[in-house]
C-alpha cells in the first residue's frame, strides 16, 4: 500500500519531465527515510514542492561534478576539493586551540577520513555542496580527536 507521503511525492514529481523525475526520485525517497524532508517541512513556510525543486535544481547543477568525484574519482576534481578540506579542517583545529603546526599535522591525518566519507556517502542534493563538505570535515575532525583521546587513555 502506498502511503500518503508517497502519494504527495509522486504527485509533485509528475510536474517534472519524466527523465528528471526518474533521476531525483531515489534521492527524494532516501532523503525522506533520513528525515530530511520532515526537517525542511517543519518550517511552516516551506512546501514539498519547494523541497523537490531544490533537489532537482541542485541535481541538475551538481550531478556531473559528483559523478566525477564519486564514480570517476577524477584527480582534476579531487585536488581542489582536498585543498578546501585542508583549509576548513585547519581553521577548525585552530579554533579548537591547536597551534599552527599541530593543526596542520592533525588535518593531514584526518582529511583522509573526510575524503572517504565524501566518496562513499550519497549527496542529498537539498543543501549547498560547500556546506555539506564543511559539515563532513568538522564531523571527521571531531571524530579524529575523539579517537586520539581514546588511544591516549587506552595506552
Amino acid at each position: 500500500m502506498v502511503s500518503q507521503n508517497e502519494k504527495e511525492i509522486e504527485s509533485v514529481l509528475k510536474q517534472f519531465d519524466p527523465r528528471t523525475a526518474g533521476q531525483i526520485r531515489p534521492i527524494i525517497y532516501v532523503n525522506q527515510a533520513r528525515g530530511r524532508i520532515s526537517a525542511f517541512l517543519a518550517n511552516d513556510s516551506h512546501t514539498l514542492e519547494e523541497y523537490i525543486q531544490i533537489v532537482a535544481d541542485n541535481y541538475g547543477e551538481l550531478s556531473g561534478y559528483l559523478h566525477q568525484l564519486q564514480v570517476v574519482r577524477s584527480k582534476k576534481h579531487w585536488r581542489p576539493l582536498m585543498i578546501q578540506i585542508h583549509q576548513w579542517g585547519y581553521a577548525w583545529f585552530l579554533r579548537k586551540g591547536y597551534l599552527s603546526q599541530e593543526a596542520a599535522l592533525l588535518v593531514e591525518q584526518s582529511a583522509e577520513n573526510t575524503a572517504l566519507e565524501i566518496l562513499l556517502m550519497p549527496f542529498p542534493y537539498d543543501i549547498d555542496f560547500d556546506v555539506w563538505i564543511m559539515v563532513i570535515t568538522e564531523k571527521n575532525s571531531r571524530r579524529f580527536l575523539a579517537r586520539q583521546e581514546w588511544e591516549l587513555i587506552g595506552s
